[in-house]
């Protein structure tokens, strides 16, 4: 009897500690699975994100028709392409849709015999403010290093505005005091451009500068050699 009591727990500690032993082995295989996850996403050689990032900066003008911090851009991101050739390393090629807002205010603006953006020469309305608007899409294609949370981003981009959607927008108060627009559609915006951009982050989220030089409105209102700077903001 004793020794079939010793054997019966000999037995039961055996099992015990199999069960012990299968039950370490499953939760190493799974940390295993985690670990290979985890590094298949961030070491993945070739990667395609949609909605990727927004920025949004302040144009400044340098002339004495738009007030600087007064104008300014908003960009967002469609689809990105990136080539992840190691872990501090990207190359990148993306598709953004843009938008871009010259304002002065208390002047208004108007369109000159030659289609192009003046000033008008008639009295502006009470309080009025006018802006200059565009719309167009954008090809950016920059080279990302990435050292713990901290990143630099730096590349050139292409922009191409739609004629459709350049206009000039004005507000101001009428004779009553109520709030009143008027959109005149149309004036003239170098169509393609290229520009150059840096970027600097934290954690996907920092600051940019961009340096568009050139042209970008021709006209009596000559705005060129465009530097904008501003907030980026990763989604």
């Amino acid at each position: 009897m004793a020794l079939c009591a010793l054997t019966a727990s000999a037995f039961a500690q055996e099992e015990q500690k199999s069960a012990k032993d299968r039950l370490t082995e499953i939760e190493n295989m799974a940390d295993e699975i985690k670990e290979a996850k985890g590094s298949s996403s961030s070491d993945e050689l070739f990667s395609v994100d949609g909605l990727s990032h927004l920025y949004v900066g302040d144009h400044i003008v340098d002339n004495n028709v738009f007030p600087g911090g007064k104008s300014h851009e908003v960009g967002l991101n469609i689809l990105q392409f990136s080539l992840n050739p190691a872990k501090w390393l990207s190359l990148e090629i993306g598709a953004d849709i843009k938008w871009d807002r010259f304002i002065a205010k208390g002047k208004m603006f108007e369109l000159d015999t030659n289609g192009q953006f003046a000033l008008s020469t008639a009295t502006p309305p009470n309080r009025i403010k006018s802006k200059i608007c565009a719309f167009g899409a954008s090809a950016p294609a920059a080279v990302s290093f990435k050292f713990g949370k901290v990143g630099l981003k730096f590349g050139a981009e292409a922009t191409y505005d739609f004629d459709r959607y350049t206009k000039i927008k004005n507000k101001f108060r009428d004779d009553n005091g109520k709030r009143a627009a008027d959109i005149v559609n149309g004036g003239e915006i170098q169509n393609f451009r290229l520009s150059y951009f840096g970027a600097l982050l934290f954690d996907d989220f920092g600051v940019y500068a961009r340096y568009c030089p050139g042209t970008v409105i021709p006209g009596s209102i000559q705005v060129e050699n465009l530097l904008s700077v501003g907030i980026y903001m990763g989604l």
